[in-house]
């Protein structure tokens, strides 16, 4: 009796609230995240090493973008502009999904967060990369028990500008190095995954990447939700 009840209940919240897919608002199936359409029209990017991503290269092994940011600019911006904590969290699920077909995924030892400075996560309330990174944590885990989600280590050392209201120049000089570690012998002789959301001119990524250089024998992964570097 009480099954049916929940059934019923869960039925009429369906009809009223029914699942959207995130990129293009329409009705899908409760356990999907994007429509058949969009899944043929946005087609996952998997880049290694790419002339697209020439800042990256001496720092990573390997980069992987979910999609082209014309593509889910507007669920990233309700994510990260409106508080939609519910469109990151799916978008996160759709990057695990992908990553977990990488062989590296299998040999990583750490997830890590593009940090935000404390005072800028106070402002926003949340960090956009800390979420997209403990769902990824959270999936890759199932196939690989080691796995470690490393918060604290990475930080930002001064509440600069943010990037998106900055031009190439500016964005590099606004985080060069502003990042740095904690504790460095945590990341020695490990794999990590460093996760942003967005990369524009791969300066965040690239501030980052070397303050993690600073570890002794570490290798470094690189991904994100979305990239606007690729030639579309």
């Amino acid at each position: 009796m009480i099954a049916t009840i929940k059934d019923l209940l869960f039925s009429v919240f369906s009809l009223i609230f029914p699942n959207k897919c995130i990129l293009c608002g329409k009705v899908i199936g409760e356990e999907e995240i994007i429509c058949s359409k969009c899944k043929e029209l946005y087609p996952i990017v998997h880049l290694h090493k790419d002339e697209f991503f020439v800042p990256l290269m001496p720092y990573v092994e390997d980069i992987f973008i979910l999609s082209h940011y014309r593509y889910t600019a507007k669920a990233i911006q309700l994510f990260k502009f409106q508080r939609q904590i519910n469109k990151g969290v799916k978008l996160a699920k759709l990057l695990s999904k992908q990553i977990q077909q990488l062989e590296w995924a299998k040999e990583l030892d750490f997830v890590i967060p593009v940090p935000l400075h404390k005072k800028a996560q106070h402002k926003r309330q949340f960090n956009q990369c800390e979420i997209i990174a403990k769902e990824v944590y959270k999936e890759l885990k199932k196939n690989n028990p080691n796995l470690e989600l490393s918060i604290n280590n990475l930080y930002r050392i001064n509440n600069n500008k943010p990037q998106h209201t900055l031009n190439a120049q500016a964005r590099y000089e606004n985080v060069r190095d502003n990042f740095d570690l904690r504790n460095v012998a945590e990341f020695r002789n490990k794999k990590v995954l460093i996760i942003d959301d967005v990369i524009t001119t791969c300066s965040t990524l690239k501030a980052c990447c070397v303050a993690l250089k600073k570890t002794e024998n570490i290798t470094i992964y690189a991904t994100s939700v979305a990239t606007s570097r690729i030639n579309m």
